[in-house]
């Protein structure tokens, strides 16, 4: 019996959704008192996984955005030239630099989306905003 993509997902969704997991989330066809139409598993986890590549990019994004101003780190531009790229004590601090913001975007990230979990009970992931970054780094 040969079975397509499509029939797997269904059958798929529908397993879940009639076990204790899918009641809990209220997927479609749960039986749940509030069901949210058109909630299905395989729906769910392509969007978390959309969720997560796009955090993942923003996180190392931010931090690359970022680390090119500089921040704290300072250089003898007379000596290493316009870009400082000789200077091991600028490199090293550039990289704890970088290393700091993936941290604080990542905390932020992470507060803000339990809050907006439990608070407003929706799925909706925050995250710092690239164009306020790149902005504040190249024109501020």
């Amino acid at each position: 019996m040969k079975l397509n993509v499509g029939q797997a997902f269904d059958r798929l969704d529908r397993r879940v959704a009639q076990s204790a997991l899918g009641h809990w989330f209220r997927l479609d066809g749960s039986g749940a008192k509030r069901t949210r139409v058109g909630s299905r598993f395989t729906t769910e986890l392509r969007g978390g996984l959309a969720t997560f590549v796009t955090m993942s990019y923003i996180i190392s994004t931010c931090a690359l955005i970022l680390t090119d101003s500089g921040g704290p780190c300072d250089c003898d531009r007379e000596q290493f030239g316009a870009t400082c790229e000789d200077d091991p004590a600028y490199t090293t601090c550039l990289q704890v630099l970088k290393m700091d913001l993936i941290t604080a975007t990542c905390t932020v990230s992470c507060i803000t989306c339990v809050l907006m979990g439990l608070l407003a009970n929706l799925p909706i992931a925050l995250a710092p905003g690239m164009g306020l970054i790149a902005y504040f780094a190249y024109t501020v």
